[in-house]
Formats: C-alpha cells, structure tokens, sequence
C-alpha cells in the first residue's frame, strides 16, 4: 500500500514503491482495468493524464508486468479468475468468458491454427460487449482489448508460431498443479438441464434424454483448458451435481 498524490509520475511511484523500474507493462485500475505500455512511465497518475492512452486510475491499483513475463498468458490468467468468479447470470458471463478465456489458451499455447483463434477473439469480444446483464463481462472486455494493442508485437508472434520474450524466458506466472483429476456427477441431484456439457464439452458428453455422460478417463492437471472448463462446469450447474475429485498419479 503506498500514497501517492494525484498527478504523480508513474516512474516515481514505481521507484517509491521499489518495483521494476523498467517493466514490460502496467495493469492500471484491477482486473477490469487496462494495460499500459511500459513506456509510458513519464505519465501522472491521474485520469486527465492516462485518458489518451485509454486508461484510467480505476480502483487504484497497479500491477507490474516483467519484460521477462509473457503478457498473453499473463492476461489468460486473469480472464479464467474473472471468468470463474460470475454470477453466471446472463450468457456473456456463463459461456462468453469462458470461450475468451480458451481463445487466448489456444494463442498462449498454440493448439490449432492459432492466426483462427486471434480473429475469433476479436470477433468475440465485439459480441460480448455491452450485452451483460452486468458490467462484469465489459470490464473484462476491455480488460483484453488492452491486451491486444499493449501485447500486438507477442500476439503476433503467438499467431505465426513463434516465441515471445516471455516464452524464450520460460518465465510465466501460471501454476500448474501436479496429479490427475476427474469430473463427477451426482445423478441424483441432476436435473439434466445440459449446462455441463456446455461449459466443458471436452468432458462432458449428453445422452439422448440430456444427462452428462462424463469421461472416465483421469486428466492431468497440467493441462489447464480441461481443469478450467471443469471448475466452470462444476460452479455453472444449478442443481451443484457436479464435482472435481483429485485422483491418484500412479
């Protein structure tokens, strides 16, 4: 925690507070904040001087990204927290944030054409803005339109193929639990409303009267697009039917 006046150059504040004095970027204003170009620390702290770069102070926080972090998956990071943590009231929370999230997963760690998955997200992010029953999915909308254009030279990088500075460095800020896991269902309590095998149809298959018919097969969790479609899976049903159970390596 550290007071600042308003106004104050953002290089001194990174100084007061003795943060990297040359990061890659800054996240100003929280998760539903925006990304500022690392050069850009001659700015005041104040919304009148960060409003032509499409930030503002917001809640006031900041956050410093490394030049030796990757921003894409830096920012996947933060969109699978704020897609996890909706109300799940309105489609652009229960099944838009999660779809983001697997967007920039498949460029983060590239999986199938990633130059498809780029325009996806882009498309996407226009579909989703502006039609949440909230402001939640705005904020995250904006959230990664600023990681677009902050990140542009590592998205390109990404959607060719190629490593960014962060990937070379093998610097990233994801955890990654050890062991293998598999999803569950309590058939008593579920009502088939289907919602599982919209939030993780990797894992989830629907018979013919619209109940889950889960894959048995453990999955490690390492790998974090079927661990996350799970965790969404298991907060999305209604009836709570649905659970991750940790499961033996061996």
């Amino acid at each position: 925690m550290l007071e600042v006046a308003l106004g104050t150059p953002l290089r001194v504040i990174l100084k007061s507070a003795s943060a990297d004095p040359d990061p890659q970027a800054l996240l100003l204003g929280g998760y539903g904040g925006s990304w500022l170009e690392g050069s850009h620390l001659d700015l005041g702290y104040c919304n009148e001087a960060l409003a032509p770069q499409g930030v503002s102070t917001g809640a006031g926080v900041i956050v410093v990204l490394p030049r030796s972090a990757c921003g894409i998956v830096e920012t996947l990071r933060v969109v699978r927290w704020m897609a996890n943590e909706s109300a799940r009231q309105c489609g652009p929370c229960a099944f838009g944030l999660p779809a983001i999230a697997e967007d920039l997963n498949h460029l983060a760690h590239p999986s199938r054409d990633p130059l498809s998955a780029h325009k996806q997200l882009e498309e996407r992010l226009g579909q989703i803005d502006g039609h949440g029953a909230c402001r939640h999915p705005d904020g995250v909308v904006r959230f990664v339109r600023s990681a677009l254009v902050t990140f542009a030279e590592d998205f390109s990088r990404h959607a060719n193929g190629l490593a960014c500075a962060g990937s070379r460095a093998n610097v990233h800020y994801l955890r990654r639990r050890a062991g293998l896991f598999i999803l569950q269902v309590n058939p008593i309590l579920c009502d088939g409303f289907g919602h599982c095998g919209e939030l993780a149809p990797e894992l989830v298959k629907m018979d013919e009267w619209g109940y889950p018919i889960i894959n048995p097969e453990p999955v490690p969790f390492t790998n974090t697009g079927a661990h996350e479609s799970a965790r969404y899976a298991e907060r999305g049903c209604p009836r709570q039917a649905l659970r991750i159970r940790k499961i033996s390596d061996k």
